[in-house]
């Protein structure tokens, strides 16, 4: 399953019913979940170009024993827990703004390594030269508000990174796979 969303450009006229984001021309921003092995639309929903792509994925049962690649438009380690919990599985771009500790590491290194675990991940990345990374962290994030409280939880999800040598860094992906 792929999770994305795309906008669609219309005419002024429709200005009223698909409010733009900026500027004058509205936008309709379309939400779709592709099932690529079947090579088919399993969901999709038509909104104004304001709605974000990350409102329109529901969470739920139909989760279970699916894999969901998303960008990070839909990056939440909420989401990423609740996916979880629906025996679900997932991909996503890890997002330079969050910085989880790793807790293990899942690929032994030969030699003179710098040892990961109890590291922030983006605090270290600049400082490795292997080529990969496949590492454990742990995130916290904020539950649904239950009885007027939030709570906090942390949940451990795979963090694997490839190292671009052109770019002089690492594509790193979170996920939870079987």
């Amino acid at each position: 399953m792929v999770a994305d969303g795309t906008i669609l450009r219309l005419h002024r006229f429709l200005v009223d019913a698909y409010e733009p984001r900026k500027g004058e021309q509205g936008g309709a921003r379309l939400h779709l979940l592709h099932n690529v092995t079947d090579q088919t639309i399993d969901r999709f929903s038509v909104t104004d170009e304001k709605a974000h792509d990350s409102t329109e994925f529901d969470m739920g049962p139909w989760l279970k024993d699916r894999l969901v690649l998303f960008d990070q438009a839909y990056f939440k380690y909420r989401r990423f827990a609740l996916i979880d919990e629906n025996d679900g599985y997932f991909v996503s771009r890890l997002k330079s703004n969050v910085n989880p500790e790793i807790t293990g590491e899942l690929r032994e290194w030969r030699g003179d390594a710098i040892p990961l675990e109890g590291e922030k991940i983006h605090d270290v990345v600049d400082d490795l030269y292997r080529q990969y990374i496949d590492v454990e962290v742990e995130a916290e994030f904020q539950r649904r508000e239950y009885a007027g409280t939030h709570s906090w939880d942390t949940k451990t999800f795979r963090v694997v990174g490839v190292r671009n040598e052109d770019a002089d860094d690492y594509h790193l992906y979170i996920m939870y796979l079987p």
